[in-house]
């Protein structure tokens, strides 16, 4: 809980809220436009990043729904995420995938992908790799043998212990 200088209340610090509008708009997600961001309440103002962990993420959405084997779920879930299909909306699909915003000076980042995911295809992992070491980004990206998607909602299993070791050795190296 925070009070707000000048509330004169006590209530849970927000970085984003949503403008009544949204908040009864049977469409999701909201615009833009009815989202409203203030800066951080907590004393703490370094916000950076400092070290950037993916498991298993689109990273280019124009790649992912282009692959034959993509499941309709996929193409589903991207286009409403995007509001469309890549012809209605290609400037969308551009500005929401993660690999066309890389560029040096970025984060040390961590990818952890399952080689069998049927759902996210491995290759957006190595999409991504690419993309980092042409950037000169300090990054790891581990493949997974025999593990699918979510692999990590099994605890103490194999692929679960190699990543718990890989994400613990990533943090030694990088998160100070």
């Amino acid at each position: 809980m925070t009070t707000r200088p000048g509330s004169g209340s006590t209530r849970p610090a927000s970085l984003c809220s949503t403008s009544p509008r949204a908040v009864t708009s049977p469409s999701w997600p909201p615009t833009p436009r009815a989202i409203r961001c203030s800066p951080p309440t907590t004393p703490h103002r370094d916000t950076s990043v400092r070290t950037v962990l993916n498991f298993y993420g689109t990273t280019d959405f124009d790649n992912v729904t282009v692959n034959p084997t993509a499941p309709g779920l996929i193409r589903q879930a991207t286009q409403e995420y995007t509001s469309g299909t890549k012809t209605q909306h290609p400037d969308r699909r551009h500005a929401s995938s993660p690999v066309h915003h890389v560029r040096p000076g970025l984060p040390p980042t961590l990818t952890i992908h399952g080689e069998d995911d049927r759902l996210i295809p491995v290759s957006q992992m190595h999409l991504l790799d690419k993309a980092l070491a042409d950037a000169g980004v300090q990054h790891r990206s581990v493949e997974l043998p025999w593990s699918s998607h979510l692999f990590d909602l099994t605890r103490g299993n194999l692929v679960t212990q190699i990543s718990a070791g890989v994400l613990e050795q990533f943090q030694q190296r990088y998160a100070h």
